[in-house]
């Protein structure tokens, strides 16, 4: 028998067997009344039960996004980059509350350290450049620690910020410089810290 076949004849089963079930309610119509008020009772509750839960997910969901800073939107630009032009657009609209660009990167960091050791290989970095004064609301984890002291750290555009691993991993203390190679092949230092 083909599939459709078998779910019409299912179908079909589940009808008789309703209609007999109906018909042992027959004699007696406030049992037929009751056993319906109790199956919508039912069908309702679950119905109750589904919608609660799907509302406590989306308050769960929306608090982490708060408490966490994440964006409620991104957008992308070409490797080329994004057109200041739509960042003022977008900034201009009344839905958006507050707007943090961030330039990410890849770069190569051919030297490290204060007397320039050369690294061989060089080692590939991802490079996220962000408006330390703007993030804080929004990107708190992108934040890097300036070193104890430097109150202007945060906002210096000769700074780099590394995680723990690198940091290890070239030896850098606060203040050493990092020379880093960027997609146009250009060569540029920057100060760790």
């Amino acid at each position: 028998m083909p599939p459709r076949a078998e779910r019409g004849a299912a179908a079909l089963l589940a009808l008789s067997g309703a209609w007999q079930g109906l018909r042992a309610y027959s004699g007696d119509r406030l049992r037929l009344v009751m056993a319906v008020g109790v199956l919508a009772l039912g069908v309702g509750l679950g119905l109750a039960i589904s919608l609660v839960n799907r509302a406590a997910q989306s308050e769960f969901t929306a608090g982490l996004l708060a408490l966490s800073g994440e964006a409620d939107l991104t957008v992308r630009g070409p490797r080329s980059g994004l057109d200041e032009h739509l960042l003022t657009l977008l900034a201009g609209q009344p839905q958006v509350a507050a707007l943090s660009p961030v330039v990410a990167f890849e770069a190569l960091c051919v030297a490290a350290g204060a007397p320039g050791r050369p690294l061989e290989p060089p080692v590939r970095l991802s490079m996220i450049g962000i408006d330390a004064l703007r993030a804080r609301g929004l990107e708190r984890d992108l934040i890097g620690q300036p070193a104890e002291g430097d109150r202007l750290g945060l906002i210096r555009t000769d700074r780099v910020f590394v995680g723990r691993a690198l940091q290890e991993r070239l030896q850098l203390k606060p203040g050493d410089p990092l020379w880093l190679r960027g997609p146009t092949g250009a060569t540029f230092q920057l100060q760790f810290g």
